[in-house]
């Protein structure tokens, strides 16, 4: 079984992709003149960067940091362009299929909770082993919130066409 502190190849290697991804959607942006969508993709692509830096590096807030990100992208979103379903579906698809990723057992069981030489008091610690638990949960959660908000714009637009 691998230590907790170990380098993980994997981890390293998908946390790179998601940093490379958040890089080319800050790269894009130009904010000419009153283009508020252009903020947008610049909280996005930070966000990404973040979560993969977080991911790579096998932070325990990797998963409550997408957690976090998805809720406020899912309400910036909603805030800007309203229940059009494809340009609501253009910026929260891509976040679903990262936190869908994370979620997978094999990058779960690689990020670590306490380092192995960790020397934290026996309170911080629990309150660390608390919070592994919780992100899951909150991750999968905005997730179903996120889901459900993309098929209820596209049930409704279906519906009146």
């Amino acid at each position: 079984m691998r230590s907790p502190g170990r380098f993980n190849i994997l981890l390293v290697v998908i946390g790179a992709l998601i940093v490379g991804n958040g890089l080319t959607v800050i790269a894009g942006i130009h904010l000419p003149d009153d283009q508020t969508g252009d903020w947008y993709y610049a909280f996005a692509g930070a966000g990404l960067v973040t979560a993969g830096a977080a991911l790579a590096t096998s932070c325990i807030w990797t998963l409550g940091w997408h957690a976090l990100f998805l809720f406020v992208s899912l309400q910036w979103t909603i805030a800007e362009v309203g229940l059009s379903f494809t340009s609501l579906a253009a910026r929260i698809v891509p976040g679903l299929l990262v936190g869908a990723m994370l979620l997978t057992p094999s990058i779960g069981r690689r990020l670590r909770a306490v380092p192995a030489n960790c020397t934290m008091p026996g309170a911080r610690i629990e309150s660390v082993m608390f919070w592994n638990d919780a992100a899951p949960a909150a991750l999968a959660g905005i997730m179903l919130l996120s889901t459900g908000v993309c098929v209820l714009t596209l049930v409704t637009k279906l519906h009146v066409l």
